[in-house]
């Protein structure tokens, strides 16, 4: 019966078939092909090492294609992925996303990405996608590929860095292959967040080669690449500077006088003209040395031999020797005076003018001043009260005089201190930094400008640390002039001190910081037809700009002063001075030189200052509110 059943139902199917009537209930047969389809909701992506990329994804079925669907993608650039929220998709699926995540080892760039759509019994379906990747990264350029310095002298050029990719961190630039004595700076040091433009500036040392080099600028920055600028770096042969050194006072030309170019050149003598000397360095730096015997300058009356030695750029030399006829003018004339009143008990009185001075105790009241120099000089007069409480002498009144000019022998017009030219003193209180229990003294001075500098008062030596400034008042001041104090603390030991200067118009209260205790320096000593002792060590921060030795043979009454320039050490974090040896030089008599087996002392001078402060080299000093370093350390020679 069930047979007959099925027999009856397909007779009824054949039929409605064959005749093209009636309605069939059941599946549909399928129409057309089965196919699939792919497509994106946008037709480029961008992505980032910061930012991936993102596309959405959609397929059409159809031909009666009801199967799963497998997404890939295809051509993907060297260090991207790809990654889709569901790879494979289901009959009742239709949609899906495509991450493209890019690595450290990617290139930026644009890559047509292809995305593929394939399912069983399909053709499969493709669409294109374009890829554009961006990679975090720097560009750095300079306004001039080419940088031109003279010896001793400096170069700029401006740098411009370009953040790209998302990239906003800071960057570091160094400078790569710098010849010898030629040193790198970045004002900005780094370009920090936000910054893109920093200046290279490239300081030539006098010493440093003729030539050119090629010098690599390179960036740097977290997750970046590195980038370079190469610049050609041409240094100049600095213009020959004439030096001479010309002796006013006659009693202080030497017996010997000697040069040498560069840092270690060979020294030759050089012959004065009269009373000057001429030469020129070969190149932008050098030494010159001289050697004086008894009957000495006025300043080394103690000794027998004293030999000098300068260090420093044509520059420098030429600003120190041009100084000598100031500091030293000719000298001899005398003058005589009279103070009123007379000194009275627990007085002081001082008279200077022109590099004459004169000290009056208790009781007295005439004076005279030898050595004063001729022309219009300036005199002051102070005279010292004692200050139980300071523990004491301080100054209480000064007389000015300025442009005194008298002929040797003749009486100075009465001083008097009850009359309308005494005026009493300009004061402030110096507070000081830094002195650790030190005893300490506060120095005044003037600096007038037609006198050798005149000490109002040298202090009292304490352990204080508030001290009284004394100075002329600003209203008899001339323009130009500036007063000078001095703070100098000396350790328990008196074997080092440290000193701070400072220099102003008028006497200001203020905080005077000393520097760091000088170090010790390695010294040793060279022996052979003279004595030849060295001092080497490292520059503290605190002095790091000129370095002054001083050696003493009291017993053979010698002495060998060195002094190098900033522009001789050319920013070096170390020193080393040697006394030379000119032996080898035509007229140096070895009797000038240390004596070998004498005892020998060493006074070690170090300074923040721009040149050498001593006799001769005056340095840039008169700055008003110029504050200045210095350290002493004394030792023996072993």
């Amino acid at each position: 019966m069930a047979r007959a059943a099925r027999l009856a139902s397909l007779v009824v199917f054949s039929f409605a078939v064959a005749c093209g009537g009636g309605k069939t209930t059941g599946v549909t047969p399928p129409t057309g092909t089965p196919t699939v389809t792919v497509s994106t909701a946008a037709s480029a992506v961008t992505a980032s090492s910061t930012a991936p990329g993102t596309v959405g994804i959609s397929i059409a079925r159809a031909g009666g294609f009801v199967g799963a669907v497998t997404l890939s993608a295809e051509n993907l650039p060297a260090g991207v992925t790809a990654a889709f929220g569901a790879a494979t998709l289901a009959s009742s699926v239709t949609s899906s996303t495509l991450t493209l995540t890019v690595g450290a080892t990617a290139v930026a760039g644009v890559t047509p990405l292809t995305i593929r759509a394939s399912g069983s019994g399909v053709t499969s379906s493709t669409v294109v996608v374009q890829l554009t990747v961006v990679v975090p990264s720097i560009n750095l350029t300079a306004a001039s590929a080419t940088i031109t310095s003279p010896q001793g002298a400096s170069a700029n050029v401006a740098l411009t860095l370009e953040r790209l990719g998302g990239f906003t961190a800071a960057v570091n630039v160094v400078v790569e292959g710098l010849p010898a004595n030629v040193a790198a700076s970045f004002a900005p040091a780094a370009f920090a967040t936000g910054v893109t433009a920093s200046t290279l500036t490239i300081a030539v040392a006098a010493s440093a080669a003729a030539g050119t080099t090629a010098i690599t600028v390179r960036a740097t920055g977290a997750g970046v690449a590195d980038r370079t600028v190469v610049l050609q770096l041409t240094v100049q042969n600095a213009p020959l500077i004439p030096l001479s050194l010309t002796f006013c006072d006659l009693s202080r030309i030497p017996v010997f006088f000697a040069v040498r170019d560069g840092t270690s050149g060979a020294w030759r003598a050089v012959a004065p003209t009269g009373n000057t000397y001429s030469w020129t360095f070969a190149g932008n730096i050098g030494s010159f040395v001289l050697v004086w015997q008894s009957p000495l300058n006025r300043l080394f009356t103690v000794f027998e031999t004293y030999m000098s030695m300068y260090s420093g750029t044509s520059a420098e030399i030429a600003q120190g020797v041009a100084s000598e006829c100031f500091l030293q003018p000719v000298r001899g004339k005398s003058l005589t005076g009279t103070i009123a009143p007379a000194v009275g008990a627990l007085e002081l009185a001082f008279v200077s003018a022109g590099w004459g001075n004169a000290l009056l105790n208790p009781g007295g009241a005439a004076f005279s001043l030898p050595d004063v120099a001729p022309g219009g000089i300036d005199l002051i007069a102070t005279r010292f009260a004692f200050n139980a409480g300071a523990n004491g002498y301080q100054p209480s009144q000064f007389i000015l005089r300025r442009g005194v000019n008298l002929t040797s022998g003749a009486p100075i017009p009465l001083l008097d201190f009850n009359g309308s030219e005494a005026f009493a003193p300009a004061t402030a209180t110096i507070s000081i930094g830094n002195l650790n229990g030190e005893r300490a003294a506060v120095r005044s001075a003037f600096n007038p400008v037609n006198s050798a500098q005149l000490v109002i008062d040298n202090g009292i030596l304490t352990t204080s640390t508030t001290h009284t400034h004394f100075g002329v008042p600003d209203a008899r001041m001339l323009t130009g002039e500036l007063q000078e104090v001095m703070v100098t603390a000396f350790d328990a030991s008196n074997t080092t001190y440290r000193q701070v200067v400072r220099f102003a118009r008028a006497p200001i209260s203020q905080t005077l910081v000393l520097g760091a205790p000088p170090a010790s320096p390695a010294v040793t000593v060279t022996n052979g037809a003279v004595s030849r002792p060295r001092v080497r060590g490292t520059l503290q921060s605190d002095y790091n700009k000129s370095v002054n030795v001083l050696f003493t043979q009291s017993v053979a009454r010698k002495q060998a002063w060195l002094q190098v320039s900033p522009g001789f050490l050319n920013a070096a974090s170390t020193y080393d001075l040697e006394v030379p040896d000119l032996s080898a030089v035509p007229g140096f008599n070895a009797a000038w030189g240390l004596t070998v087996g004498s005892p020998t002392a060493y006074n070690l001078y170090m300074s923040n200052a721009l040149a050498p402060f001593a006799n001769g080299f005056p340095g840039t000093f008169s700055l008003d509110g110029a504050t200045f370093l210095f350290s002493q350390r004394s030792g023996n020679v072993p």
